[in-house]
């Protein structure tokens, strides 16, 4: 089962996931000399990269990448140069939504039930930017296009810094907060606004861990391979088999999920819509769901609360701080 057209084989000379036979300048750098020197932006030396490749590409309709190629070809930019003041503001209020939480007892648990969500979220996420049939839509195809030329220059978020990965989420975190300030009223309450920001830092650990499961073992931390074999980090074997065959191996946080997502995209859902719209409900509702889950459970776990008033409880303090 394939979410949109059959694909086939590609016939784009694809860099390989890790590069460690490539001649040194690819290996060293992931970039050919005919890409620019290294006193060009890393950004457009890989735009550089992509153009070359597009044209150079025999790849045909049904081909796994002739869509994003052609986009390329026409013009198209992949990579962006983003805008880092943006990319501070976020970390810092971040920050100061997680250390103004109710109580670090919350803050600890709202981190870690947003870690799981945010793995079964970037899954998802994963599904509907991996399809060649939304490089068109508005909004969602320029990240459909960086997404999918991934697929053919995986090392590129190697060579590219943390900062780099970071900032790419620029627009998706934006957009999570600014509907989130009007969902929650301003995200004034201290319980709400914490649970959104352990969000956002678990989005932005996904990348972190999606960066960490492309490096060499040698260029990896030794914590990072500790946390990779506990499964709190992706592991590279679980994420390679995604740039094998694409229809599995979508998470890139912890992986947990990854193998009911694989199951439901092979075997259950085959509808790209349907995919479309569980990360449209995620986006818009994930949070708000975590909150209504989140709260009166913490309430009765740690407050001594009965269950139903841990309910009522909760209850009041959505309608209070909600606009639902």
């Amino acid at each position: 089962m394939c979410v949109g057209p059959t694909l086939t084989q590609s016939n784009t000379p694809a860099i390989p996931l890790e590069p460690s036979t490539l001649p040194p300048l690819v290996a060293t750098s992931g970039l050919d000399a005919q890409d620019g020197g290294p006193e060009i932006d890393i950004v457009d030396r890989l735009n550089a990269q992509t153009k070359r490749l597009a044209a150079k590409s025999k790849s045909e309709p049904g081909d796994e990448d002739y869509a994003c190629l052609q986009l390329v070809k026409g013009g198209a930019t992949v990579f962006k140069h983003r805008f880092w003041p943006l990319l501070y503001l976020y970390w810092a209020y971040t920050a100061y939504g997680i250390v103004t939480a109710p109580s670090l007892a919350f803050a600890i648990g709202a981190f870690i039930l947003t870690y799981i969500y945010i793995d079964l979220y970037g899954a998802v996420l994963h599904i509907v930017l991996d399809n060649p049939n939304f490089l068109k839509l508005p909004l969602l195809g320029e990240a459909c296009l960086e997404f999918q030329f991934h697929h053919i220059i995986p090392h590129e978020i190697t060579v590219r810094s943390y900062i780099h990965i970071a900032a790419d989420l620029n627009g998706i975190i934006g957009l999570q907060y600014g509907w989130h300030l009007f969902l929650f009223k301003g995200l004034g309450d201290p319980a709400f606004r914490c649970l959104a920001c352990c969000a956002v830092l678990n989005a932005y650990l996904g990348q972190l861990a999606h960066r960490q499961a492309h490096m060499l073992p040698e260029k990896r931390d030794p914590v990072v391979d500790v946390l990779q074999r506990l499964g709190l980090m992706v592991a590279p074997d679980t994420h390679r088999r995604h740039h094998k065959t694409y229809d599995q191996g979508f998470p890139i946080l912890s992986g947990w999920c990854d193998a009911p997502i694989t199951f439901l995209f092979q075997h259950i859902v085959s509808s790209q819509w349907i995919w479309l719209s569980a990360f449209l409900l995620l986006t818009f509702g994930g949070i708000a769901g975590v909150a209504r889950l989140y709260l009166p459970v913490f309430a009765w776990a740690m407050e001594g609360k009965g269950w139903e008033g841990a309910w009522e409880g909760a209850a009041e303090s959505w309608s209070r701080s909600s606009m639902l």
